[in-house]
């Protein structure tokens, strides 16, 4: 490593070598200011070269200097073993998520949920639980036009999220607001499907 140093820096390595010095003795030695000795030294330590008691600088032998190169390879070498361990665990394919299902309620009168076509115009139908609502919708008690405006407006979601306590049912069933109203029913009961 010693032997890759530019000019300046390997002249004071070399002095080094030989004995220990201050940085007064190196920069009349070198015939260099202070100041630029003890930049000098500051990059010889920074690079493992050269080691210090405070006072005095000295230069690692050579077979130091090529015993500490070869420990720091083992280190980065333990370290990219390390670091290839992680990446095979976080490559290695994960099991599929397995959503949980959902245990359904079933509310009081009170706490049903009713269906609109529009503002102020209700179904008659109230829904009082998850497994309600899917076979209302799978077996066309609720119209598409009802369906679509509930699930427009929001009034199904705020229902699953405040009263059944599913706000993960509502967040999918939020995603495919904007679809047809054909569409949107089959998505619904689709989602629904996959919750119980």
């Amino acid at each position: 490593m010693s032997a890759q140093l530019p000019g300046s820096l390997r002249r004071i390595y070399d002095m080094l070598i030989s004995k220990k010095m201050t940085i007064e003795e190196i920069a009349d030695t070198a015939n260099i200011k202070k100041g630029t000795a003890k930049k000098y030294l500051r990059q010889l330590t920074k690079l493992g070269l050269v080691e210090s008691d405070g006072v005095y600088f000295w230069a690692k032998k050579p077979e130091e200097e090529k015993k500490e190169v070869e420990e720091v390879k083992v280190e980065e070498t333990k370290e990219e073993i390390k670091k290839e361990e992680v990446k095979e665990e976080v490559s290695k394919p994960q099991a599929p998520e397995v959503k949980p299902k959902i245990i359904d309620k079933y509310v009081d009168e009170l706490k049903a949920f009713y269906f609109y076509k529009g503002f102020n115009q209700p179904l008659l139908l109230n829904i009082r639980s998850i497994k309600q609502l899917l076979i209302a919708l799978e077996n066309d008690f609720i119209d598409e036009e009802a369906i679509s405006y509930s699930v427009k407006v929001g009034c199904l979601q705020q229902w699953l999220k405040n009263v059944m306590g599913v706000s993960d049912l509502a967040n999918k069933i939020d995603e495919v607001k904007d679809l047809a109203p054909s569409k949107l029913k089959e998505k619904v009961i689709d989602i629904l499907r996959s919750f119980l």
